[in-house]
């Protein structure tokens, strides 16, 4: 068995008692796993450093003041300094290094920690009078000096490379005695595993510490490095709250990253290849096996980190490194604590950073910023609100002048290289090959928009301000246009689910033409900056990404545009209500869309947000009358563009789904109607925007008691949405709904193909513990077993249950019908001992359920009943069997219940003579339920039903 981490670090630090490190290497020599992480060996062991000689000058100058004036801490610390007359002093036998030593210009004041690397003081710096952090590296018989001082300059060079509040400052790296040592910043305050241990923390304390530490590594990935050891000892937390990450010894640079040759320390390999670095807790697996890290890398280890600090357990506590080897590749999380608080949210994004394939994680620290920085994220207060918009006014009325002459000038005479800026042959040749209708798409897309821009611009006008702003508005609309082929081209080129359905939803050119004079669009000065950055935002939102505070950012510095501030404001909204459970934030920012969209005359942008106002609204008990104002909004809005069909069939579709909520069937079939039938006239009517709204009608057909046009729908949009976004999380929504609506037709072989296929593209493109999943595969198995197929049903239910076990994010009632389900397909597999254990927790979850989870019960236990007595011994089946008889309602209830619990009891109770009359008597009862089952008792409970009661008349009971 491999040697625990604890103790395999204790050996990297040099900690371990001879004997037990001689175990480990003989261990080690036949496990090349354990092999790679002690590689680094022993270290800090025989290290000699020599003092700077005292002198009659530094007495002198410790007892003036500095620049006049006497800094009375300084005083101390140099009046302290004790003068010694030994010629060296060795680490290994003496200790570390004391007070008043000198390591370059540097004299030691105070010892702070040792570690594997060597040790940290506290030290005075006389040329620039201040206190500073001094790192000495000690040699070792396993490393060389050379190899040390390596490690330390490219150390000095990762950290001097990154100028950020979240990264600690390095003054100096230098050699004395043959040792190195490294200068930086002072941090008075402790690590964040101290600051954690201090006393309990609130979530919010933690993620907000933590989210620091992050931005510390999303910036060492912008300059192209990756941290490699990231934990919570590499974290300090200054008195001023401030946090920082440091110890980028472990630091190299990502591929292609650094191509200057002056960073070249930095490029040198640490070690052999194949030498494993870091700490093994909070490794990612991809180091474990002495594959290439990136930043992705630092992100597991961050997730390690956050998940330990929120829930105060181990997400994986194997000891040995195979172990937890296999546990992340299984994705066995401990679970979280009873009452732990903690957001879901939270806990599913650091799960998804903690997945063994880091093409599942977040694609960067970015990302995961997002999520987490939403949760966090405090409404702002709506008075800030009339003061934004009193701002936009001034900033309008000052640009209305001059700007349909700016825009005429540069708009019109720079149209072909902001084209080429958004969509050219550099950006065509990275898109994958996959991916070649979407290329072909955008070249066609961009000789529309080029055409449009140049009509626009040569068409004549009379020379009067009406004309002016004319033009102003078209060349604003082409720049939307523009903007939003920039934000598909990055998708298409990333190769981002969804791109292709990006590339087809892209506005017309040639529409833009038909504007008449609407508003004072943005004034030049850095637009065309802030329409690319929100480009690159939006896709990544159409990818599923929360960018919450980048979008939120970015629309409070387009003060000065409103047209832009406006399309800010609007991703915001959407960004906020799909990372909160609550919708304050995100209505906030959609009014505040709503309105400057209506400052800058941007009707499009004020329709839809009005209609996403509306689709919260109908969320929202009691609030239908709030969604129907908004569908008004946007539909008086939508006329005045020229989307029109597009806008306006959304607003019908709003006003539907608020009567549907009202229960107005008959009202809520006619708006849905119109909305078909505007989108269907539209030049090309089969889009994303039509399938989302058939898929809105299928609960409405439902409704009305119309299966068969309920399952034409769904089946419609599913062939919609498969021809744009091929294997993408939205196909997977439409084929679910298509399969529902087709088993509630009765249609069950076409219901399982159908969720199949959703499972399938589900597989693909989540994390396997991302609830969609999960339920995906629930429901599979379901379909799986009512065709008979219990062993195909058991497999696929049996990771899917574990995953909600150990999610621990859904109700008790959904949990304790999924390990039903899958207890009663263990059992009819033949798995009795299996389906005992999954039946006993179904039980006890069942138990604390509420009235729904008690309606359950009787079968739960009855099947319990069944699989103890196929298991054995028999005499255990009774207790169960009694209780899921006593558990039936005196009246009503399933009658398979009743009949399944009444004839498995009375088989227990056969052989007893005592119990002979009361067999009989459950015989009988079993049989009257029997009789009067319905449609909804499938061929096999029937079949097994009759099993058993000829199996009771056998013994004349």
């Amino acid at each position: 068995m491999c040697p625990p981490d604890d103790t395999i670090a204790a050996l990297l630090e040099g900690r371990l008692a001879a004997k037990e490190a001689a175990a480990v290497h003989a261990h080690a020599a036949g496990c090349e796993l354990c092999r790679q992480l002690i590689a680094e060996g022993a270290r800090a062991r025989s290290a000699v450093f020599r003092p700077r000689p005292p002198s009659r000058d530094d007495a002198t100058e410790a007892s003036q003041p500095r620049g006049g004036a006497e800094d009375e801490e300084g005083t101390e610390e140099r009046a302290g300094v004790e003068e010694r007359e030994d010629s060296y002093w060795d680490v290994k036998t003496q200790g570390p290094l004391p007070k008043g030593f000198s390591v370059g210009r540097y004299t030691v004041l105070e010892h702070l920690a040792s570690g594997g690397m060597g040790s940290v003081y506290a030290a005075y710096d006389p040329d620039l009078d201040r206190r500073v952090a001094l790192k000495v590296i000690a040699t070792t018989s396993k490393i060389g000096a050379d190899d040390l001082r390596w490690r330390l300059l490219r150390e000095a060079q990762a950290m001097a490379r990154l100028s950020h509040p979240n990264v600690a400052v390095v003054h100096e790296v230098g050699t004395i005695s043959g040792q190195v040592f490294l200068a930086m910043e002072y941090v008075e305050g402790v690590t964040l595993r101290e600051w954690l241990n201090q006393r309990a923390r609130t979530w919010q304390e933690i993620l907000g510490h933590f989210v620091q530490a992050g931005r510390g590594l999303a910036a060492a990935h912008a300059g192209g490095l990756v941290h490699r050891d990231f934990k919570p000892d590499n974290v300090l937390i200054g008195e001023d709250g401030r946090v920082r990450v440091v110890d980028f010894g472990l630091v190299r640079p990502r591929e292609n990253s650094l191509g200057d040759r002056r960073s070249a320390t930095l490029s040198t390999p640490l070690t052999a290849v194949g030498t494993l670095l870091g700490t093994p807790r909070y490794m990612a697996p991809e180091q474990m096996r002495s594959k290439t890290p990136d930043g992705r890398a630092d992100q597991f280890s961050f997730c390690v980190a956050l998940y330990e600090a929120l829930y105060r357990v181990r997400p994986f506590e194997a000891t040995s490194l195979h172990e937890r080897l296999q546990q992340i590749d299984r994705g066995a999380f401990a679970p979280p604590p009873p009452g732990h608080g903690v957001p879901e949210r939270i806990g599913a994004a650091v799960r998804r950073g903690l997945n063994p394939e880091p093409a599942r994680r977040f694609r960067a620290m970015d990302d995961l910023l997002s999520t987490l920085e939403g949760v966090l994220q405090p409404a702002r207060g709506r008075w800030r609100l009339a003061g934004a918009m009193v701002t936009l006014a001034v900033a309008a009325g000052v640009v209305a002048g001059g700007w349909a002459l700016w825009q005429r000038r540069d708009g019109c005479a720079a149209g072909d290289a902001r084209l080429r800026q958004a969509w050219d042959s550099a950006q065509r040749a990275t898109v994958p090959l996959a991916l070649g209708p979407g290329t072909a798409a955008l070249d066609a897309y961009a000789t529309r928009w080029k055409v449009a821009n140049a009509r626009a611009c040569t068409e004549p006008r009379p020379r009067t301000e009406p004309a002016g702003r004319e033009l102003a508005a078209r060349l604003s609309c082409l720049d939307r246009a523009l903007m939003e082929l920039r934000g598909a081209a990055v998708a298409l080129s990333r190769g981002d689910p969804g791109a292709l359905a990006r590339v087809g939803a892209l506005p017309e050119p040639a529409t833009c033409l038909d504007i008449t004079a609407t508003g004072v669009p943005a004034p030049p000065a850095r637009k065309d900056d802030l329409l690319g950055r929100l480009a690159v935002l939006q896709a990544r939102q159409e990818t599923g990404a929360t960018p919450v505070h980048e979008l939120r950012a970015l629309a409070e510095e387009a003060a000065s545009t409103p047209a832009v501030q406006a399309q800010a404001f609007l991703a915001l909204g959407r960004a906020e209500a799909r990372a909160h459970p609550r919708e304050p934030l995100a209505e906030e920012a959609l009014h505040r869309a709503a309105a400057t969209a209506q400052l800058a005359q941007d009707d499009a942008t004020a329709a839809r947000a009005w209609l996403e106002l509306g689709a919260l609204c109908v969320r929202s008990p009691g609030r239908t009358g709030e969604a129907r104002r908004w569908a008004v909004y946007a539909a008086a809005a939508a006329a005045r563009t020229a989307r029109m069909g597009e806008l306006g069939a959304l607003a019908h579709q709003v006003a539907s789904d608020a009567a549907l909520a009202e229960g107005r069937v008959p009202e809520a079939l006619q708006e849905h109607r119109t909305a078909l039938e505007l989108l269907r006239a539209r030049p090309v009517p089969e889009d994303p925007v039509l399938a989302a709204v058939l898929l809105a009608g299928v609960p409405l057909q439902g409704a009305a008691g119309r299966p068969q046009e309920a399952v034409a729908e769904a089946a419609a949009a599913a062939r919609i949405r498969q021809l744009a976004l091929r294997d993408h999380p939205l196909v997977a929504e439409a084929l679910i709904t298509l399969s529902n609506v087709e088993a509630g037709a009765g249609s069950w072989a076409d219901a399982e193909r159908d969720q199949a296929h959703a499972v399938a593209i589900l597989d693909k493109t989540l994390d396997p513990a991302d609830l969609r999943v999960v339920r995906a595969r629930v429901r599979l198995g379901g379909l799986r077993a009512r065709a008979g197929a219990h062993r195909d049903a058991a497999a696929l239910l049996g990771p899917a249950v574990g995953e909600l076990e150990r999610g621990g994010v859904v109700e008790p009632l959904e949990l304790g019908l999924a390990q039903l389900s899958l207890g009663r397909e263990q059992l009819l597999a033949g798995d009795a001992a299996g389906a005992a254990v999954t039946l006993q927790l179904a039980w006890r979850v069942l138990e604390r359920s509420g009235p729904a989870g008690a309606a359950e019960l009787p079968l739960t236990l009855a099947s319990l009943g069944e699989a103890r007595w196929l298991a054995g011994p028999k005499a255990n089946a009774r207790e169960p069997l009694e209780k899921a008889h006593a558990a039936l309602p005196p009246e009503g209830g399933r009658p398979f219940d009743r009949a399944y619990a009444a004839f498995l009891l009375s088989r227990a109770l056969f052989g007893t003579p005592s119990s002979t009359e009361r067999a009989r008597a459950l015989a009988r009862e079993g049989r009257a339920a029997r009789a009067g089952l319905d449609a909804t008792t499938g061929a096999e409970d029937r079949a097994g039903l009759e099993r058993l009661d000829q199996w009771l008349q056998e013994r004349k009971l």
